[in-house]
Order: structure tokens, then sequence, then C-alpha cells
């Protein structure tokens, strides 16, 4: 259940409409269809509704195991009109192209009447006896008669709980004695028997029969998780989330899938919503739930209703006391124990009372009427006010329920300042949002409400499009004065920097510091983010006058808050422009003990982390990664700083050579940054990258085009220049020379336009060898010139291995291999100690093939195609495998050749990968320098050793 600290998972898009695969139950139908097989069998299947009988039982009945027994099934129905053997009759009406009037006793002649479907096959009817209890007792036998005939058999019947009184008379003469030839399954839900007995009497085992009573128990925390994985496609979720979706759906699995359905069904959002989690009078809980639960509660004396009815308003158990004074019962712990034998209310290890899940406190809810919930929520604000500490949220909703507005925004306030306090920026940005949204507000209180709004704001980007929206309606508020306009203006600006709306943005921050100009320690941060210089195609020139009006006023500025945030963005904007930082960084280690502080802090640790990775200082990125990590709240999984840590980690990874057994983590984490451009494109270019060194032409396009290649004045600087590079590299393996003449200008039209010529260290060597393909010579020898002049001063390690690389392109297209191989060497060991092995390989692949045979760390050509296959570069690797294959040099692993089995070998999976992204085996063959036949005889062994039937059903797992 929602509160302060917690909040439930958030599904993926779709929820398979087929059942999913059996999660937890391997014992239970192993067991199940163990006994069903080997008659005479009794099983009572008992479990609470959603639990899972029906499908477990349909699984076990399609075992192989159960092939050729005759299955048979059917439910008994609430009791209103009950029609006599109602659930069996609808079972053996199955029978009617399965016995044979040869195979039949004359007392089966008894059901005629009873099984019209049956008449033409069923022997003549006796004569009806004049003693209703031997005419009974004589049908009874017909049915076992019948059910003898028709050899091994099941019988199933449903929902025990509604059995009538003549079923329950006829099951139980089946279970006293049941023919050799059949396995009896009866089920049941235990709280909709009302304290009775499922078969009305006590069950005693037959004698020479396998009997048993089986419980299917809800699901366990870590079965939910994978139940959620298996219904959503995706993996397992994060063990938290798996315990806080068990908690909110006691481990029913009916009610895991139809919550997951519900949150895809609705309003699509980042994060779920406390508002709406609270009781409200909609009516979205299944209806088998729903029927089953207001039955029991319907059932119950008047008083101990009243107090289930209380108990649904609260969103958490609570004491006897407590709901005894909402309903107004003096002694409520009696009617309590109705209830609880009603399986309507659950008692906690603490004593308190609840539902036993949401959906169930729900539907009660629901059935209140519109005095009665204002009444209770009224109730429950008065009992709860008592508190110590108070219980500010649940106050404030409970306040706003009831219509009692100075409640609600008095204690709905106090709780968005603890929420902030405690670092639940979620739960201020909710809270606020609706204050302002759906209250009649004064102007004091506007003002007071707009700034905290504006500040959470900041804070939950997760929520980016509530926010923006609200903000910009508080935008066209007149009544908000300067101050408060600006404070709102300024979150309104940095959230559309977020969405990489850029140049909206920047108009709407210079407007914030105009309004913010009489509290220049709130303007400081809306001029840190002007400065921000890797944001769209801003000049460093004007990025660098607002850092420098930024960075006047910091010094004179008193909130550490403003300057801590400030240095997020001014600390991050110096390193880029190679100006020296130690004299700022010092300000980020007075962390106050405060969560929201320290979250802050952790933010301007990742954004410093973020800009070290393009200098190359790899030490200093894990430095502050680390710094970020132990300042981060300990509930920050899935937050958005912690997806941004996790974007700069796969970064790292990809930079240093670690990303070949972590390749997907990047694609699924793309799927929950959606709603942060910075990070979108970012991951897309890494993406991209691995695509290229995987030959995977088609998904690199689509990953660079992701990257905002071409439209940068939405997209992040650097990230663009890069996916430049990366294109032109892509065309050049493409064999396509004016494609990736393109785009090395297209790139450098941005470098040369943002002045950030540190960026262009990746671009700067495929420039080079473009330009000099296409006979450019001059321009390439006049870009590395400017660029030298230009990162003279700075001392990143990335700069001196992209000259050296870029050199030895143009003295190699001058035929000047001996000057060539120098550079190479200066730019293999450079890129060798960043660390960059992928950048280094591809130096080593240079000196291998062109003269010098060898590298000065005795990489040969089995080593080099051996430490791009380690890399995950699988196109590198088939590229010098066809080069080394066309000089007259076969190469074979210096591993040796594994022999694979059943398993697929390397070259199977890189082939079976592009398969299942739809390429075609002649893209396949171009790709991995292989012939067509080669890739078609790949594709058929990875069919074979899959088990599959054809090239479609190939995954890329």
């Amino acid at each position: 259940m929602p509160s302060d600290e917690s909040r439930p998972p958030q599904p993926a898009d779709s929820i398979h409409e087929t059942p999913p695969a059996l999660v937890g139950r391997t014992a239970e139908l192993h067991h199940l269809t163990e006994a069903m097989s080997a008659p005479p069998a009794v099983l009572l299947l008992e479990g609470e509704a959603g639990v899972g009988k029906t499908r477990l039982l349909g699984e076990a009945l399609e075992s192989p195991v159960l092939d050729g027994h005759v299955k048979l099934a059917g439910s008994c129905r609430p009791p209103r009109e009950p029609f006599p053997y109602g659930p069996v009759l609808d079972a053996l009406r199955a029978l009617v192209d399965v016995i044979t009037p040869d195979r039949l006793d004359p007392v089966t002649g008894t059901l005629r009447s009873l099984l019209p479907e049956l008449s033409d096959t069923l022997p003549p009817a006796a004569e009806e006896l004049t003693d209703p209890a031997a005419e009974r007792h004589r049908v009874f036998r017909g049915f076992d008669s019948l059910l003898r005939s028709i050899g091994s058999a099941v019988l199933v019947i449903e929902d025990l709980h509604w059995c009538d009184e003549h079923t329950g008379e006829l099951l139980r003469f089946l279970v006293s004695s049941p023919p050799p030839n059949l396995a009896l399954v009866l089920t049941y839900r235990r709280e909709d028997l009302h304290g009775q007995l499922p078969l009305g009497a006590a069950y005693r085992h037959p004698p020479n029969t396998r009997s048993t009573v089986l419980t299917i128990r809800p699901l366990e925390p870590e079965q939910v998780g994978a139940l959620t994985a298996e219904l959503l496609g995706t993996k397992p979720p994060e063990p938290e989330l798996a315990r806080e979706l068990h908690e909110r759906t006691a481990g029913i699995p009916f009610v895991v899938e139809e919550t997951l359905r519900n949150r895809r069904d609705g309003a699509e959002r980042a994060t779920s919503s406390l508002l709406d989690d609270f009781p409200s009078a909609r009516d979205d809980v299944p209806v088998l739930l729903r029927d089953s639960l207001l039955e029991r509660l319907n059932s119950l004396p008047r008083t101990a209703a009243h107090l289930v009815r209380a108990a649904s308003v609260l969103d958490r158990p609570a004491g006897a006391e407590l709901l005894g004074r909402m309903a107004g019962v003096a002694t409520p712990e009696h009617h309590l124990t109705t209830a609880l034998r009603a399986n309507v209310l659950y008692e906690t290890p603490e004593r308190t009372y609840t539902f036993r899940h949401f959906p169930a406190r729900r539907a009660v809810y629901a059935s209140l009427t519109a005095p009665e919930r204002t009444e209770l929520h009224s109730a429950a604000l008065r009992g709860l006010a008592g508190n110590e500490p108070p219980p500010l949220l649940l106050l404030a909703l409970h306040g706003r329920a009831c219509g009692d507005l100075e409640s609600w925004l008095h204690y709905g306030a106090a709780a968005a300042d603890r929420a902030t306090a405690r670092g639940d920026t979620s739960t201020a940005v909710e809270l606020l949002g609706s204050m302002l949204t759906t209250s009649p507000l004064s102007e004091e209180r506007l003002n007071r409400l707009a700034v905290k709004y504006a500040r959470a704001a900041l804070d939950a980007p997760e929520w980016r499009n509530e926010t923006t929206a609200v903000l910009e309606r508080l935008l066209d508020t007149p009544r908000l004065p300067g101050t408060a306009r600006g404070r709102v203006r300024l979150a309104h600006g940095k959230l559309l920097l977020e969405a990489g709306s850029v140049q909206p943005a920047r108009v709407q921050l210079e407007l914030a510091v105009e309004e913010l100009h009489e509290v220049p320690a709130q303007a400081v941060t809306g001029m840190a983010a002007l400065a921000a210089v890797h944001f769209g195609t801003t000049r460093v020139e004007e990025c660098s006058d607002w850092l420098s009006r930024a960075e006047n006023v910091l010094g004179q500025a008193g909130a550490e808050s403003c300057i801590r945030d400030s240095l997020s963005e001014t600390v991050p904007a110096r390193l880029h422009g190679g100006k020296p930082v130690e004299e700022w960084l010092h300000l980020l280690d007075r962390v106050p003990p405060k969560t929201v502080e320290q979250h802050r802090t952790a933010r301007a640790h990742a954004n410093i982390a973020a800009a070290y990775l393009w200098t190359g200082e790899y030490r200093l990125v894990e430095k502050h990664l680390e710094r970020a990590r132990g300042l981060a709240p300990g509930r920050e999984k899935l937050s958005h700083l912690d997806k941004t840590l996790r974007t700069i980690e796969i970064r790292l990874c990809w930079s240093t050579g670690g990303w070949r057994d972590s390749a997907e983590d990047p694609v699924e984490l793309l799927r929950d940054c959606r709603n942060s451009r910075p990070l979108v494109v970012e991951l897309s270019l890494v993406l991209s990258l691995i695509a290229i060194a995987q030959a995977d032409w088609e998904e690199a396009e689509r990953s660079l085009r992701a990257t905002g290649l071409d439209a940068p004045e939405d997209s992040l600087a650097p990230v663009v220049i890069a996916a430049g590079s990366a294109r032109a590299g892509m065309r050049l393996a493409q064999h396509d020379l004016p494609g990736a003449a393109r785009a090395v200008d297209h790139a450098l039209t941005l470098v040369r336009h943002k002045g950030v010529w540190l960026w262009a260290s990746g671009l700067l060597p495929v420039a080079a060898e473009v330009y000099t393909r296409i006979g450019r010579t001059a321009e390439a020898r006049q870009t590395i010139d400017r660029f030298h002049s230009a990162t003279a001063d700075r001392s990143a390690p990335v700069i001196a291995p992209a000259v050296a690389a870029a050199h030895a392109a143009v003295y190699e297209s001058e035929g000047d291999i001996g000057t060539a191989v120098e550079w190479w060497k200066l730019a293999h060991s450079g890129y060798a100690a960043l660390p960059q092995p992928y950048s280094a390989a591809l130096m080593a692949e240079k000196l291998v093939f062109h003269g010098a045979g060898i590298t000065p760390d005795r990489i040969g050509p089995e080593e080099l195609v051996d430490s791009f296959e380690r890399l995950g570069a699988t196109g590198d690797a088939a590229r010098c495998r066809h080069s080394l294959r066309c000089t007259g040099r076969p190469v074979s692993s210096r591993r040796g050749r594994k022999g694979y089995g059943k398993e697929l070998s390397p070259r199977e999976r890189e082939v079976t990968k592009l398969v299942a992204r739809g390429r075609t085996n002649r893209e396949i063959a171009s790709a991995l320098f292989l012939s067509p036949r080669t890739v078609e005889q790949h594709v058929a062994k990875a069919i074979r050793k899959l088990g599959l039937t054809n090239r479609a059903d190939l995954s890329p797992e």
C-alpha cells in the first residue's frame, strides 16, 4: 500500500494476452498430474480467489501423462436457483461421442431424463421408485456406473463452495468409493465456505484410493518478480520492486496480472499516483474478486460490516481502537473477530487489521455511498490527528477526501515539506501539484506553494510531463508575483532542457534570470544552466559569458543549496572549456546531513563524471561516480539519478572495453529513460557504436538517428559530434566515401560553431582518413592543425592519441608508411594507456596490415582477431580474418578450435543475432565477410541446435 516511503513498481508497455508460463507451481503441478494419472484418486484443491487453481488444473490436464484419459469438467454456480447435480451433468454432457451402449449397466438408464444429450445411447429408464431416498440412491449408482464405463478419466468440479445440496450428496457418494478408473478433482475457496466443510461433512480418505488435500498458496516475492517478467516480457524487476508488488497483491497471481494490466491501461505516466492509490470511488476491481468479497461482506452482521467499511477508507492497517472510533463501535474486538473468520479482514503480526490486498480494499470502498465516504474520512481525520508524530500525508488525503479544504492545504503543505526533507520528491510534487491545480488559494498561499513546487519539480525529473504542465499553468496566473514567477520559470526552463527543447529552454532561463535579479542567489542557478555548453548549438563564447556571470555571483552567494545546484552545471562547463576546477570542487564536500542536499550533491558529481568521460580521464570518472553513489539515498533505484549514473557507467564500459557481456544493458535502460532527452541520446550513441563494431549497419543507423545527429539544436553537442564520427566510420566500412565525407563535414561544422575542439578527439582520425581518401589532404592537415592549436593548453589524455592517429592517416595517404607506422605506434600506446582497448585494437590492425606485422606489445594477426572477439567487436574480427585470407595468411584462434556440441558457436551466435533483427543472408554475408552459402549453413545449424523449425523463430538472446 502506498506510503510516504514507498511506491509500487511500474510495468512496461504491454502484457501478454496469452497465459504466461506457470510460475512457482512446479511441485503442485507434479503432485497433481501424478495423482490424476493413477486412479482411483480424490484430490481436494484449496485456494483463495485468483490464486491460480483453474490455471494449474488447465496445465495439469494438458500434461502428456494424461493423454488417452477422458477429461470432464464442470463448475458450481452461486446458489440462487441451483439445478440439482448441475455441475456434474455439465461435465458428463461431453460424453456424447465417448460412451457405447454395449458397455453400459442398465442402472445408467436412470440418467436419461437428466442427460437428454445421451438419451440415444443410455439404456431405457427403469420405473421410478416411490421412495425418494431409494430413487436418489439409484440415480447416484447411475452416475457411478456411467463413470466406470468410460475408461481412465478425470472429473473436475470447480467452486465447491457454491455447491448445492443435491450435488454435494452426489459428490460425497462418489468420493466415499470412487470408480477405479476415475480421478476426481474438487476445487474450492475456504473463505467462501463460511465456516462449513467443503463436502458438507468431514472428509475421510477412502481405502485403496490416492487421496490428498492440496492447498495452493500465494506466490513468494521472488516468484511475483518472475511472474511480472513473464507478463511483461522483460527481465525480472529489482527485488525491492518485486517485494512492493507482492505486498500490494498478496502474491495472488490474478491480482498481480490485473494490477499490471490496470497500470498499462491507465494514464501514461512515469510514476504511480498516491492520489489515485488512495481510496477512490473508481471501481476497476476484477469481477471475480469483487463479487467474492462483497458476498462475504454482505453476509456479515451490520456492526462487523461497518467496521470493514471503515477499514476501507484507510490505506494501511489500523488498530481496533481507531476502527471502533471511526465506526462508532464501543467494543470493536468481538465484531472484528467475525470479519476475520469470514476472511474479509486479516490480522497483521502487530495486531492491526487490513485487507488481503489492495483490490479488496478498493472493492469495499467502491461499494460505499458518497455520504458514507465523507463521514468515514472525517472520522479518520479526527482519529489520526492526535497521533504522534502526526501522519501528515494521511491527514492531508483524508482532509481532501472529506472536503475539509483547510486540513487538506495545511497538512498537505507540511507533508510535502516532510517528503522533500526525506528525498521523496515524487510525493512532494504530486501533493503540491494537486493543491495548486484543484484548490482555491489565497495569493500568499499560492506564492508559497508555487515556490515549493518549482523546487520539488527540479528534483523529480521523472515527473517532467506532469510538472511542465503545472508550471506552464502557474506562469499563466496573473496573481503570481515576480520573484515566485522567476522561480517557477527557472524550473520550467531547466525541465525544457531535460526534454531536449534547448532553445525554448534558454529563452525561459534568460527571462527567469531577469525576474530574479533582486535575489542573485536564486538567479545564479539560471545563469549556471545557461552556461551548460554541451546543450544544443549555442556558441561557447555565449556560454562562457554566462559562466563568468554565474561565478561572480557564486563568490558572494550565501545559500549553499543554490551554490550546489549551480556547481552541477558550472564545474562541467569549466571542464568542457579546459578551465581549472579544483577551487570549486571543495565546495561539494560541504554536504549537510539532509537527504535532499545529498541528492543534489550526488547529481553534481554525476554531471562532473559525465564531463570527464569526454576528456578520457576515466579514473576521475570512477571517483565521481563512486562519490555520487555514496551520496544517493538508499532507495534511489530506478530514479532519475540512478538512471543517470547507470548511463554514465554504460558509457564508461564502452570506452574501457567492458561492454561485451553487458551489450543489452543500454537497451533495457533506454526503455526506462524515455522522458530524459540527454540520457536517450547518450544511450543511443553507445548502441550505435556497439552495432557498428558488430557490423549491424541497419541497427547502427537507427540508433544514430536517435542521438539527434540530424537535429543538433535539441541534442547534446558532444554526442552529436561523436555520432557524426561513428556515421563517417560506418560509411567508410561500407565503401561509401561521399557519405563518409558528408558525415565528417556535418560534424566538423558543429565543432567549429560550438568552439569546443576537445569533443572532436574521436572525430579527428576519421576525418583525416576520409579527407585523404577523397583527395582533400590539405583540408585534413588544416583540421589537424586547428585541433592541435585549440587543444594545446589542454591536458586531456584523449588528445595525443587522436592527433597521432590523424597524422598516421595523412602519411599513409602520401605513401610514407614508415612515418605512418611511428604515428600508429604512438596512437596505439596512447589508447592502450587510457585505456581505450577498442581504439587501441583499431590502431593495432593498422600496424599488422601496413608493414609493421606486429605491434609494440607483440600483438600479431591471431592475437588481433582474438582481441576484437574478446571485446565483442565481431564485425571487426570478421574484417581482420577476411584481410588475412586476402593476403594468404589464414588465421585461426590461438586458443584452438573448440567443439561446441549442442551449444551455438560464437559465429553462429553472431549470425543468429543478425537473423533475429531481420537481416537477409546476403546482408549478413556482407557484414561478416562470409559467403551467403556459409551464412546459410550457420543459420541451419543454429535452427537445428536450438530445436526450432525455421529462421523466424530465432531470437537475439
